[in-house]
């Protein structure tokens, strides 16, 4: 079947890590939206809808609780989606430069599957670098940077259960850190 569930192009799906009715969509619309996929029907039976200023690239559920959302928009922020699955949404939006151009995949920021408090998103500073925010504080906690990593990366994924990260970007490069 199918449903009009945003007015732009859909960017990002996802389905909760702890209940599979639960989807989440990002959208060139300007929005976040959360779903209920057992009584979807059409666009007004959102459960739960994030606006942003300009269209949204990702989105990502929080791994172990899957009670926050993060999403990267065009807009130049992330937002911590918050208390997804009690009756009080919480929203922090963080400033973060994610104007990658025509040539790059737009920035996803994901979750670490080990934490529902850690997220990576990569970065268009000098020196190259990749960040690592909080989800509690909103703030970035640490960088990964080195002399030999010259690119920006736009996707990242970790391993599932040791401290190893995987950064590539259009061009081919695939840069792997992990704990010393």
């Amino acid at each position: 079947r199918h449903m009009m569930l945003h007015a732009g192009k859909v960017r990002s799906v996802q389905i909760s890590p702890v209940d599979p009715n639960l989807m989440a969509t990002a959208s060139h619309d300007c929005t976040v939206r959360l779903w209920d996929a057992r009584k979807m029907s059409s666009a007004s039976n959102v459960l739960l809808e994030w606006q942003c200023k300009k269209g949204v690239n990702y989105a990502d559920w929080s791994p172990l609780t899957g009670s926050t959302i993060v999403s990267t928009s065009t807009d130049d922020t992330m937002r911590v989606l918050g208390g997804i699955g009690t009756s009080k949404a919480t929203e922090k939006v963080i400033r973060h430069d994610n104007q990658t151009g025509r040539w790059l995949t737009p920035f996803r920021a994901v979750f670490d599957p080990k934490s529902d408090t850690s997220f990576v998103v990569g970065s268009m500073k000098q020196p190259r670098e990749i960040e690592i925010f909080s989800t509690v504080s909103g703030q970035r906690s640490h960088r990964l940077t080195h002399d030999n990593f010259t690119t920006i990366t736009s996707l990242h994924a970790f391993h599932p259960t040791r401290n190893i990260l995987a950064g590539g970007n259009s061009s081919g490069k695939v840069f792997v850190w992990r704990e010393a």
